[in-house]
């Protein structure tokens, strides 16, 4: 409860709990009281411009409601980043685990393994990964996890290895402890604050990345609308309807940015003494 008092009280960290909030609403509330859905094309009225009658955001080129559209897609990749991010935590605590306990050879290559593959850009990783698989959301979930789990492993290998010669660990050892006792009852309740950031800030990463490859033709595939096949269906018309760029633009940096604040607030938050120094400025 504390860090919950303590992360309400930074503007920003509240700010983008509003945001996110109100987004993860509108996707669940606003569809049914739409007239139309997210599929529905309607020739007869196509590049509606926002506030048209029973479109408030207008339609696009084939008269679809882009409102629904947009919600569609909110809500398609909200999901997508909450569970890549479920995969890449559940993974990243368990190679991290690993590595932070054993030492040895086998952080040596597991660790190495990871460097390896962070040397590669993060976007052509990804298009390469996403060729291998069929489009679609469980693939997008698939190679997102694939690629961010390496940043929550190598922040729980380094949590666990700045634990590790701690008095009370060595005790607990000493007293014949098993190292999975040690792992779920030791370590991770005192590294369960770093994980909550980096696993925060990975949703809004899944949420850009989903975006890259629907925008380049690997991801979600038309007509189910994603925000990233949105702005790659809007492309042909940015100088005579804009809108229907700028709309899902917007929608993805509403989300991005709105995590991105609550990861950097959870980080001031779990850091008491980061927390009291910004309590201070202010």
């Amino acid at each position: 409860m504390n860090t919950v008092r303590r992360l309400l009280k930074i503007r920003t960290a509240s700010a983008g709990l509003v945001l996110v909030a109100l987004l993860a609403l509108a996707c669940v509330l606003v569809p049914p009281l739409l007239p139309r859905g997210p599929l529905q094309i309607d020739l007869h009225h196509r590049f509606l411009p926002p506030l048209s009658g029973i479109h408030p955001l207008g339609t696009d080129e084939i008269g679809r409601d882009i409102l629904a559209r947009l919600l569609a897609g909110a809500r398609t990749s909200l999901l997508i980043g909450l569970s890549a991010m479920a995969l890449s935590t559940v993974t990243g605590c368990i190679t991290g685990g690993l590595t932070g306990f054993y030492g040895g050879w086998t952080r040596i290559i597991l660790m190495r393994l990871v460097d390896a593959v962070l040397c590669f850009p993060t976007i052509f990783l990804l298009l390469t990964l996403a060729s291998f698989g069929q489009p679609g959301a469980a693939t997008i979930i698939g190679i997102v996890s694939l690629v961010a789990w390496m940043e929550v492993s190598r922040v729980v290998d380094g949590q666990i290895r700045a634990l590790r010669d701690r008095e009370f660990i060595v005790a607990v050892e000493a007293m014949g402890a098993s190292a999975t006792h040690m792992l779920l009852r030791e370590f991770l309740p005192n590294i369960a604050g770093a994980i909550v950031v980096v696993s925060t800030l990975n949703v809004a990463r899944a949420i850009l990345m989903e975006a890259y490859v629907s925008y380049l033709g690997n991801g979600i595939q038309p007509p189910q609308p994603s925000l990233g096949n949105m702005l790659n269906d809007a492309q042909e018309y940015l100088r005579p309807d804009p809108w229907l760029a700028i709309l899902p633009g917007i929608v993805i940096a509403i989300a991005v940015i709105g995590l991105n604040f609550i990861g950097d607030g959870l980080r001031t938050a779990l850091d008491p003494r980061q927390s009291n120094a910004s309590g201070s400025r202010r």
